[in-house]
């Protein structure tokens, strides 16, 4: 299995992932894997300005913890890697959260990474 790396530009995170939008279009209809609670968090990152935030903006935006957003794409971007089954994200560092889905430049959806507290 692959080992991707993520790079830092301007503060956001970008991991070359290697998911076709076919593969994405296939994950995103997959109702075994993309249950309502990542649904839901998808959309909320989606619908923001250029589709990407911080999960600290959106934890201010809905009046939700931050853990709660962190954890849920993160679990969903663990279950995107086990069902591709090609790579794997590292973290960049101990204290950082491991970017479970980062993209690149064209996909259609960023999450940026938080530094752990």
């Amino acid at each position: 299995m692959e080992t991707k790396k993520v790079t830092v530009e301007n503060g956001e995170y970008y991991c070359d992932i290697d998911v076709s939008k076919e593969e994405w279009k296939q994950i995103l209809q997959d109702n075994k894997l993309l249950n309502d609670n990542y649904k839901q968090r998808l959309i909320q990152f989606y619908i923001e300005q250029g589709h990407k935030s911080t999960c600290e903006a959106m934890s201010t935006k809905y009046g939700e913890h931050y853990q709660s957003f962190n954890g849920t794409i993160m679990n969903f971007g663990k279950a995107v890697q086990k069902k591709l089954n090609r790579f794997k994200i590292k973290r960049l560092q101990a204290n950082h959260a491991a970017p479970a889905m980062v993209t690149t430049k064209a996909e259609f959806l960023m999450w940026k990474e938080i530094t752990l507290k």
